[in-house]
């Protein structure tokens, strides 16, 4: 049976790390832990594909009164340090983004202080493996609000919007630091919601919205050239104005064609104008695109979907009656749940489209308190958990945007503060997937082949640093491919020996490699 497995090395850790990285021992599996006093703190991992794996965070450790250390290190295939190097940031600079290319890495800070009357940000490469760092500075206008960044070549985009504006990108030269900001439009206000690179035609793709009635948008796909000429503007909505596109993704097929898809609504509510993404989605859309028309448009609804079932939903089975009663009426019946788009993927000659639903978590708190005089009474509050993952619901479509077929992975015990994705799609051998998330230490996995199910759902624990180790709680959970078939699993631990002489608790935060075998 194929599972996710720890891997397992023979060598020990003699590198002399100054922050008090954990050694490994012979015959433990490929992990690093690295002490933490709380999960507030800013470790993150980059995998390098076969280059090895960049760990970074934000120290304690001052240069002067304004700039504070960052430090770097690049582990091998099999996490054995290779070097540790640290740069002077100024002390309110945060980590917005990064992007690994071309054996560089490329990393986004931006100052978070309101008194700056400028937004200030930091453009720092890296480059493997031999970790030499070079850096751009420069501002954008003091009401930015950060939206995308992305890498082309030698230029950095950095996406933003003001308000009551056109949405607009900087564009760095990082060779030579010139820098220009271009607007996605012209005219009316417009909101950028992503940006990308488009390696067949060479363009910047700009995904923006316009309002055009009261909490109602339009989806727009902008192409840009490196000088800010716009090439390209192609209207993405259903134009009867029925359903509602949420957010916007777009693959490439040559310089003309392209598909657009991603979430869409039956109808969105007052408190969704402005946050799309929590709005509660009725399946996902497909969008086959010539020149600037739409060609062919497809939605699929949630309910539509004979296996992506959703444990614990009473009403499926009533909504699924209404629909057929409903016919090709244009009310639809949706499972209003919020969803956060993967890429579009190739599987044989089909597409696949997975989505993660949602929902936010909520706990209520209560205090006793007196009146005037001295009566006591109850006051109580919600208190919010986070986001609760619950499913990853997954389509293949043709070529048309027609459902072929459909499954989908119950996701358990998973709630975080975060929206980025936590399901993994791996193609194994032949034509199997395997469907993965972490959750408190454990991987949960499904092996299908397209609408069949080969193995159900399953869980392999991750193994600790000590046989002796027992998980006491982890959060910030993260699974992420590294290369070929391995996988790095990372997080903060709440840690117990249960032989230690003191039996003391230890909070870390630790990467480990996995396989699938």
């Amino acid at each position: 049976m194929k599972r996710f497995l720890p891997a397992v090395v023979f060598f020990v850790c003699l590198f002399p790390f100054r922050q008090g990285f954990a050694q490994q021992k012979a015959d433990h599996p490929v992990r690093i832990e690295i002490p933490a006093k709380s999960d507030d703190e800013s470790h993150k991992i980059i995998p390098c594909g076969p280059s090895g794996v960049v760990l970074f965070f934000q120290s304690v450790e001052k240069v002067n009164d304004t700039l504070t250390k960052w430090y770097f290190s690049l582990y091998d295939q099999n996490l054995k340090p290779q070097w540790l190097k640290f740069i002077p940031l100024p002390s309110n600079m945060q980590l917005k983004d990064f992007r690994f290319l071309n054996n560089q890495v490329v990393l986004l800070f931006m100052n978070t202080s309101a008194k700056e009357k400028t937004m200030k940000f930091q453009v720092v490469r890296l480059t493997i493996p031999d970790g030499t760092f070079k850096g751009n500075t420069g501002n954008l206008p003091p009401e930015a609000d950060f939206v995308s960044f992305s890498v082309i070549r030698e230029n950095a985009l950095i996406g933003f919007n003001e308000k009551n504006e056109a949405a607009k990108v900087k564009i760095l030269d990082m060779a030579t630091g010139i820098s220009a900001i271009f607007p996605w439009n012209t005219g009316n206000a417009s909101t950028l919601t992503g940006l990308e690179y488009d390696s067949i035609s060479g363009k910047i793709l700009g995904y923006v919205k316009k309002q055009w009635v009261k909490n109602k948008y339009e989806f727009y796909v902008v192409e840009m050239d490196l000088s800010g000429k716009i090439s390209r503007e192609v209207l993405i909505s259903d134009q009867m104005h029925v359903k509602y596109i949420l957010d916007l993704h777009t693959v490439s097929l040559n310089e003309r064609e392209m598909i657009a898809y991603g979430g869409y609504s039956s109808g969105l509510t007052k408190s969704a104008g402005k946050n799309l993404l929590m709005a509660p989605a009725t399946g996902f859309y497909f969008f086959r695109i010539s020149g600037d028309v739409v060609q062919k448009s497809s939605f699929i609804n949630f309910l539509s979907m004979s296996n992506a079932a959703f444990t614990g939903d009473r009403e499926i089975g009533s909504l699924k009656k209404k629909v057929a009663k409903k016919g090709n009426a244009q009310v639809e019946y949706s499972l209003d749940y919020p969803v956060i788009i993967h890429p579009l993927t190739r599987y044989k000659d089909q597409w696949m489209l997975l989505g993660e639903t949602f929902t936010p978590q909520f706990h209520t708190e209560s205090y006793t308190d007196f009146d005037f005089y001295g009566r006591p009474f109850t006051n109580s509050f919600r208190v919010f958990d986070g986001y609760r993952f619950t499913r990853g619901i997954l389509a293949g479509l043709d070529n048309e945007g027609n459902l072929v077929w459909d499954n989908s992975l119950e996701i358990l015990n998973l709630v975080s503060f975060d929206l980025s994705k936590k399901v993994n799609i791996f193609l194994t051998g032949g034509d199997n997937l395997a469907l993965s998330f972490l959750s408190q230490g454990k991987i949960g996995y499904k092996i299908i082949k397209a609408d069949q199910v080969l193995e159900k759902l399953d869980f392999s624990p991750l193994e600790m640093m000590n046989p002796e180790d027992k998980l006491l709680d982890e959060t910030k959970s993260n699974m992420i491919r590294w290369y070929d078939h391995y996988f790095l699993c990372s997080g903060y631990q709440q840690v117990k020996n249960i032989n230690a002489a003191e039996n003391k608790k230890r909070m870390v935060f630790y990467f480990e490699k996995v396989r699938f075998q």
